[in-house]
């Protein structure tokens, strides 16, 4: 093998390590991997049954990142997050939402929050767009016509 081969194979070698170490050392949501907290719990429906599918978005209240995950089919949520306060927010088509206003988390921390969801109230919405077409003045014409005795039996304020 020549020289300059070996040494452009050290090189690609060395950066693809140094690649991977980034992409394994890179956490779900936050800092470091030692730094993180454990959320998890179960949502249900109001009668206790699996509410499979909701969606659990968990805000840092201090940094603003969300992140969305679903339920899985067996109806639970697992989160991984940095250290802070977070608004978790859990909804589903038909359901209201439930909301956790501010949660803190602490370094290491595990946190088990179930969640029931009621039944929506009916919230029927209907938006109309548009303008109707512009009014013409010659296009206005009578349609119909006035029999006398028709005529003659409108409330008038003076008849002669």
């Amino acid at each position: 093998m020549q020289p300059g081969l070996i040494k452009t194979r050290k090189a690609c070698i060395v950066t693809l390590l140094a690649v991977a170490s980034a992409i394994i050392s890179t956490p779900i949501i936050g800092s470091g991997s030692r730094q993180q907290c454990r959320a998890s719990g179960v949502v249900r429906d109001a009668s206790g049954l699996p509410a499979s599918r909701a969606e659990v978005l968990a805000t840092d209240l201090r940094r603003g990142v969300s992140e969305p995950i679903l339920t899985s089919f067996d109806v639970t949520y697992h989160l991984l997050l940095a250290p802070g306060h977070y608004r978790i927010e859990v909804k589903r088509s038909g359901f209201a939402r439930v909301v956790i206003e501010d949660l803190p988390l602490v370094v290491g921390e595990r946190v088990a929050k179930d969640f029931t969801l009621a039944v929506a109230a009916r919230r029927d919405e209907v938006t109309v767009e548009g303008n109707p077409p512009p009014l013409s003045a010659g296009a206005i014409v009578s349609s119909s016509a006035i029999l006398s005795e028709e005529f003659e039996t409108l409330p008038i304020n003076q008849r002669d």
